[in-house]
């Protein structure tokens, strides 16, 4: 799998475009066309939370035969779902609270 792959596969259900995921992967220092590594996982992170981000504008888009309907509470429950897996605090991406996950307290 490259960083492409993975990135595309951080932002199911939702796409963006080709132009989108390649900047963003520019900007954080990776190629599209390196292999996956999970070393990598948090910044593959940040680059979905970006790309999701830009979509909290919109209701809706239209890419050729293709369009997608964005729910504000959907695409906040998929950001704060990859906040709390890659450790960052959601709040600072969403309107909602961040939430922390203690492992072994007993």
């Amino acid at each position: 799998m490259t960083n492409l792959e993975a990135l595309k596969a951080e932002i199911e259900p939702y796409s963006a475009t080709d132009n989108m995921y390649t900047k963003r992967l520019i900007d954080a220092g990776l190629s599209e066309d390196d292999e996956y590594e999970s070393v990598n996982r948090k910044v593959l992170a940040k680059c979905a939370i970006d790309i999701l981000l830009s979509f909290l504008s919109l209701s809706s888009e239209s890419l050729g035969p293709t369009s997608q309907t964005y729910d504000k509470t959907g695409l906040e429950d998929r950001i704060s779902a990859i906040c709390l897996e890659n450790g960052f605090d959601s709040s600072l991406y969403t309107s909602r609270p961040s939430v922390k996950v203690y492992h072994n307290l007993f």
